[in-house]
């Protein structure tokens, strides 16, 4: 009786720390949400890229449209021409709806889709990026200007994102 009992322990600990192994293993094997996978990559990155900002309103800090004299502000749209080249280097140009014209210079840095970063270092080419992020300054004023220019795989697009409060484009070559 001793024996069997002996023989019902170890199969007991063996079954539970099967069990535990299989539980372990499942709630390991998580599903990546597809909204922080980063997006298909585009071809090649370099040459000029250009969009339309849309207009918009003008928000206070609180997110609140401002308002004067009884009227929403707004800022009109403008025309975005991204010219990405060799080496980092990258220019914008943003021409307003009034004819005012800005000029920006600064460098840009790639972003990896999950595919390329874990592939070998040969492999990685400017097709492995799913993402161009800019760091800029106007060329008269020295304002810094941030964007990323973003490879979106479902809507088949590259898209361009500035500020929070600013609305997202689309950008093509």
């Amino acid at each position: 009786m001793i024996r069997d009992f002996r023989k019902y322990r170890r199969m007991s600990a063996l079954m539970g720390v099967a069990l535990a192994a299989i539980l372990n293993l499942g709630c390991a094997q998580t599903e990546k949400d597809p909204a922080t996978a980063l997006p298909a990559s585009v071809e090649s990155w370099l040459g000029e890229w250009k969009g339309v900002q849309p207009e918009r309103a003008m928000r206070n800090s609180d997110g609140e449209a401002l308002v004067i004299r009884g009227k929403e502000a707004t800022v009109k749209s403008s025309d975005f021409f991204f010219t990405i080249l060799d080496g980092g280097k990258a220019t914008m140009r943003q021409e307003f709806a009034d004819g005012r014209t800005m000029h920006f210079s600064g460098t840009w840095k790639g972003q990896l889709t999950d595919a390329a970063q874990s592939t070998s270092a040969a492999v990685r080419e400017s097709t492995a990026l799913g993402a161009i992020v800019f760091d800029l300054a106007a060329n008269d004023t020295g304002a810094y200007r941030q964007y990323m220019l973003l490879a979106d795989q479902e809507a088949n697009q590259v898209i361009c994102a500035g500020k929070a409060r600013e609305p997202r484009f689309v950008v093509q070559r």
